[in-house]
């Protein structure tokens, strides 16, 4: 099976303090995987290396054979990523983050388009396409962030937070979103 993550010796220090120390894992492509610890555990920085938003203090990370330290920009091209936070754009409408974040991976706007418009089916958002984010239930922005993490087709998804997003997801099938 094709390995699409390594992580090899991952470490990263904030001056004298190790928020984590020496990780080591990888993940083949199709499988899942879990981070696990308590608060403080250096979960969430672990993952902010992976995707290239926290410098690694030493250490490598690879997504599909590309370094994320040399080639960041590349290594993004290729995940998808549903953090903690939904950080969508409160200025735009449901379509409008859409297309906004699939610029941001030089899609052409008519693919964009065509791939926001699936996605928000395949999560339940077809009828809020023109609604403003801030009108949105809370389940409704984790299902708009999820939808927005696949614009790219990645073949990595992070979910940093997952149960938030199941947790959402049943609330809104259950009718109690």
């Amino acid at each position: 099976m094709t390995t699409i993550l390594s992580v090899k010796n991952l470490t990263k220090q904030y001056g004298a303090f190790t928020a984590v120390a020496g990780v080591a894992f990888s993940l083949a492509a199709g499988r899942t995987l879990a981070i696990l610890g308590p608060n403080g555990a250096g979960k969430s920085t672990t993952l902010k290396m992976i995707y290239a938003t926290t410098p690694i203090t030493n250490g490598t990370v690879q997504i599909n054979s590309i370094d994320v330290q040399r080639q960041p920009r590349a290594a993004k091209q290729a995940i998808g990523v549903v953090m903690q936070d939904d950080l969508l754009d409160t200025t735009l409408t449901v379509m409008e983050n859409m297309i906004a974040h699939g610029i941001l991976f030089d899609i052409p706007l008519r693919q964009v388009k065509e791939r926001a418009h699936s996605l928000l089916a395949f999560v339940g958002l077809t009828n809020y396409e023109n609604a403003d984010t801030t009108n949105l239930s809370g389940g409704m922005r984790r299902r708009l962030v999820l939808a927005r993490a696949l614009i790219n087709k990645p073949r990595l998804i992070i979910l940093d937070e997952p149960t938030t997003v199941w947790i959402f997801s049943r609330a809104t099938f259950f009718g109690i979103s």
